[in-house]
């Protein structure tokens, strides 16, 4: 037929625009019909369907201009492309089932945040935005009829296959379709030298051959004065604002080097790794199961705990092997995790508490930065708190034992200080007792 496959075309579109006046309002044939005849009166024109192209023919558009059309044969690309979403600045934010959101603005003290209702709006948006992405990726893909590729780059095939619970590209959510039986999957490295292109030469006159009369030089001369002027405290312009408790331990040992016999011998799994594996662990466990009524540790529940958090793919295989329960159930049979137990009975334990402290750098008299941290573990005790933090860092049994826990002791004095001023603001009571948890020898720090 002539023109068939313009005719097919414009009927998909009907269909479509069809199906979307259903969902948008009270949906029958007799309705859609009154719709198309008033556009009809009122000379509304919505357009024909774009030509998909004759024979041969190669047409470039944007998937929503290809809605209704096919093509035997469609590469769709720019998948890498990250989602845009909305992050709810200092503007309004609205949604018709939750609300208006605000931002709190502070004029006083010249900061804003977002409020709850804004991140809740902004988490709905997301939710949204995602679906329609999904949506518009439906509609790319079900142009083709005979052969479809699909095209993107990403940083490497590693963080493509990356598990995330919120893909932020469409490669990302086709991550587990990709690679399948019906699919021919291609990556190679993208090189880059091949598309630089070379910049031209701007033709920028010699100030010195430029003649200024009076005026000009006595505007010249208050430009070149507040273009050269600087600011008191210059150095904070570049200077953070914000850091991690380990970011300013770090900087205080900045210029030593730790000693070979402290470094964790070389193995698969990162000392990190091996690190969260034990928080982990600690995190998870119920100190009041932790610990039996006789004063012992519970090792049953402790190995039990440990190889639920394995199964479920909480501490990886090879993790998993590198940790040894049996320094987590010395804890527990310890005074202090005996006393850690008793406050979990109580409900004065917390684990995992994170912080924002606003605190001075030593060294840096009245520069105020803020702080951010997670205490491991923290009891109220006698209207006082405990202050433990767990540390899996290797030492090394032997003569130098005992200065190497110095060593310890000393590098992570600052972080434990900065802890203890976070429980006491927060809490409003004295921390009367710190220690130092060590993993690697089953010992406990007072750091106190």
């Amino acid at each position: 037929m002539h023109g068939g496959a313009r005719r097919q075309a414009n009927l998909r579109t009907l269909a479509d625009r069809a199906g979307k006046f259903s969902k948008e309002n009270v949906a029958s044939l007799s309705s859609y019909i009154s719709f198309v005849e008033v556009m009809k009166q009122r000379k509304i024109h919505t357009g024909e369907t774009p030509s998909a192209g004759g024979r041969g023919a190669v047409c470039i558009s944007t998937i929503h201009k290809s809605k209704g059309l096919e093509y035997p044969f469609v590469i769709v690309g720019g998948l890498g492309h990250r989602f845009t979403g909305d992050r709810g600045g200092r503007t309004l934010s609205f949604d018709p089932s939750i609300g208006i959101g605000l931002p709190y603005i502070d004029p006083s003290r010249k900061y804003w945040r977002s409020t709850l209702v804004q991140k809740a709006i902004s988490a709905k948006s997301g939710r949204d935005s995602y679906s329609e992405e999904l949506r518009v990726l439906y509609v790319a893909m079900t142009r083709a009829r005979n052969r479809l590729i699909l095209t993107g780059t990403c940083d490497s095939e590693e963080k493509l296959m990356q598990y995330t619970a919120h893909p932020d590209s469409y490669l990302k959510a086709m991550r587990d379709v990709i690679r399948t039986a019906s699919n021919r999957y291609y990556i190679s490295p993208l090189d880059l030298t091949a598309a630089k292109i070379k910049r031209r030469r701007l033709s920028i006159p010699d100030p010195a051959g430029i003649v200024l009369d009076e005026n000009e030089q006595q505007i010249f001369a208050e430009i070149d004065r507040r273009f050269t002027y600087e600011y008191p405290g210059r150095d904070l312009l570049t200077s953070k604002a914000k850091y991690s408790v380990s970011e300013l331990r770090r900087a205080a040992l900045e210029g030593e080097d730790r000693p070979a016999h402290l470094r964790r011998p070389e193995s698969k799994v990162s000392a990190a790794e091996v690190g969260t594996g034990y928080h982990r662990i600690m995190e998870m466990a119920d100190f009041a199961r932790a610990v039996k009524p006789d004063g012992t540790s519970d090792a049953g529940y402790i190995r039990e705990t440990a190889n639920l958090l394995r199964r479920k793919g909480a501490i990886r295989e090879e993790v998993f092997t590198e940790i040894d329960p049996g320094r987590i159930e010395k804890f527990f049979s310890s005074d202090i995790g005996r006393r850690a137990a008793e406050a979990a009975k109580r409900g004065a334990l917390r684990k995992e508490k994170a912080f924002t402290l606003r605190t001075t750098i030593p060294g840096e008299e009245g520069r105020t930065v803020l702080v951010q941290g997670v205490i491991d573990c923290c009891f109220e005790e006698d209207g006082r708190m405990i202050l433990v933090d767990y540390k899996s860092g290797y030492i090394m049994q032997g003569r130098r034992h005992e200065e190497d826990l110095l060593r310890v002791r000393q590098e992570y004095m600052p972080q434990i200080e900065l802890y203890a001023e976070a429980v006491r603001k927060g809490t409003g009571m004295e921390v009367s007792e710190a220690y130092l948890y060590l993993f690697s020898t089953g010992e406990l720090l007072d750091m106190m």
